[in-house]
């Protein structure tokens, strides 16, 4: 990889045609094999790179999608439940989607009542600040998912 590349050499990419090219060919190229000694991850993350670099062959399948939580950015409540349970807003997104299928507002809305006051809405709030809290705390990662999937500890 040259320097001043495009984003078209991110290490990501590079891992996805070595993917591609040992699956097509049979072989079993590693990154050292295409990229020789003088590499750094540049801080992409991609499953399987424990193993690429590590000097193993690069096979990114099982492919994990996890949903994107219906493309919808967060609602200003779950800003600041974010905000205190110190996690980035797609992470809380993510679980409340997950735990509830809509946003924090619409869960508290409908656990108030019809015609709730702002103070019921808001204890109710509070309880789903908790369930979220605890979904967050045990959400398994990406290993842990792979794992789960595959029944091997690394995926494959």
């Amino acid at each position: 990889m040259e320097r001043g590349g495009s984003r078209a050499d991110a290490l990501g990419n590079i891992l996805i045609l070595l993917s591609a090219l040992n699956d097509l060919t049979g072989e079993e190229l590693t990154l050292a094999d295409v990229l020789g000694d003088d590499f750094t991850d540049g801080g992409n993350a991609l499953t399987g790179m424990a193993a690429a670099l590590q000097g193993k062959p690069v096979h990114l399948t099982p492919y994990i999608y996890i949903e994107p939580s219906q493309g919808r950015q967060p609602t200003s409540a779950e800003m600041r439940m974010a905000s205190r349970l110190g996690v980035q807003p797609p992470v809380l997104v993510r679980n409340v989607d997950r735990l509830y299928g809509h946003s924090v507002d619409t869960e508290a809305a409908e656990r108030a009542g019809e015609g709730a006051t702002p103070q019921k809405r808001g204890r109710e709030t509070r309880i789903i600040e908790g369930e979220v809290a605890d979904a967050i705390e045990n959400e398994p990662s990406i290993m842990e998912q792979l794992e789960e999937m595959t029944g091997e500890p690394d995926g494959r």
